[in-house]
């Protein structure tokens, strides 16, 4: 299950200690579903804004890529359909993530990709003050060599009525 945090100053959050290992930061901005004829640089009648970024420590994944490294120890399973729901349930009882609560599936150049995320904020600093033993407990969790990336989400504009 994904952690929300909604408040780093009810959590003790504001600002991350200093002994702190910095994140790796990756931006990714969905693409953006605009009606023709509408310029969103102008000010007009189109009614349609940019939603906050939203953050979140965890990683990008490609599935082809995560069954490879299962073929390559020689523990996939007939269908790489399998094999990927096997990872996933390996998820699901390690640390709870799900699909829609820690798991996004997206499409970066036409290729899939899954968002693997523990915890999610609106405030980039609550992110950064995520100690390194839980930094440390997701990345052996996920069962991957790097440590986990903090992602700037932004959301694709929305129409406002």
């Amino acid at each position: 299950m994904a952690l929300t945090i909604a408040s780093g100053i009810d959590h003790e959050l504001s600002t991350p200690p200093p002994s702190l290992k910095p994140l790796r930061e990756l931006r990714y901005i969905v693409d953006r579903i605009v009606p023709k004829g509408v310029d969103l640089r102008k000010k007009g009648p189109h009614r349609y804004r940019q939603a906050p970024p939203t953050y979140f420590l965890g990683y990008f994944m490609n599935p082809m890529k995560i069954y490879d490294a299962f073929k390559r120890r020689g523990q996939q399973e007939a269908t790489v359909e399998a094999t990927l729901e096997k990872y996933l349930a390996l998820i699901q009882e390690n640390i709870g993530l799900t699909w829609g609560d820690g798991i996004l599936k997206e499409r970066i150049n036409g290729e899939e990709w899954w968002l693997f995320y523990a915890v999610q904020s609106l405030r980039k600093e609550d992110i950064q003050a995520i100690s390194e033993e839980a930094r440390d407990g997701l990345r052996r969790a996920m069962g991957v060599a790097d440590d986990p990336i903090l992602i700037a989400y932004h959301h694709p504009r929305h129409y406002i009525s």
